[in-house]
């Protein structure tokens, strides 16, 4: 086991410990001759560090995912929601209304939807719906999806909640993390358990705000 130090030392730190594996197997004369072959191979320990280097890597790039502009655009432009029942049309008043497409605070004055939202392609019995709010004008969708949006404050909170390929929860995953700390626990979340994607919900009210996942 490598040192409890930062973790992002932890692939040199592997690195070091078969290195150090290397010279204890090399100086077992009775360790079996297959096992002696292969620490003997210079590239082994290479090899090693450099899949667990790689695997660090990938799990370093997270995406920030709005809803698409596709269902966002239907809804925009009529279609009912996950109740079958047409939004609601109202004026902000400029009080923290967030739009889950912009990901941006719908501005007072600004013309929004709320609406029922269930952000699964089909019903099931862990596919929650809850309450949304969106611009009613067409706005762009969030683009900077390797940063958390500007409107999460890092010391406000927000529930996280691991889901696995099915869309079933992963339980033992949901927990309530300031905005700050989203990324070090996301990260954790999609590396340690059977979690596919994250989403990230009101602390407080359990709305639906964006989803989590691995850069492809």
């Amino acid at each position: 086991m490598w040192p409890a130090a930062d973790t992002r030392d932890a692939p040199h730190s592997v690195k070091y410990f078969f290195v150090a594996l290397q010279k204890t197997a090399l100086s077992n004369r009775k360790l079996k001759p297959g096992f002696r072959i292969f620490f003997e191979l210079p590239s082994s320990v290479e090899r090693i560090s450099n899949y667990i280097e790689e695997n660090e890597r990938k799990m370093s790039d997270l995406h920030y995912l709005p809803i698409s502009t596709e269902k966002v655009r239907a809804l925009q432009n009529g279609s009912k929601d996950a109740y079958g029942q047409l939004p609601e049309k109202h004026i902000s008043d400029g009080e923290g209304l967030p739009c889950r497409h912009c990901l941006g605070f719908i501005e007072e004055g600004d013309s929004f939807l709320i609406l029922s939202y269930r952000p699964f392609d089909t019903a099931q019995a862990f596919a929650e719906q809850g309450p949304i709010f969106l611009h009613a004008a067409p706005c762009d969708a969030y683009s900077t999806q390797d940063k958390l949006p500007d409107m999460y404050v890092p010391e406000k909170e927000i529930l996280l909640r691991g889901y696995d390929k099915h869309d079933r929860i992963v339980y033992g995953t949901g927990q309530v993390v300031q905005n700050k700390d989203v990324a070090v626990t996301a990260k954790s979340i999609l590396a340690t358990t059977r979690a596919h994607y994250i989403h990230a919900r009101s602390a407080t009210n359990n709305c639906f705000q964006y989803r989590i996942e691995t850069a492809s």
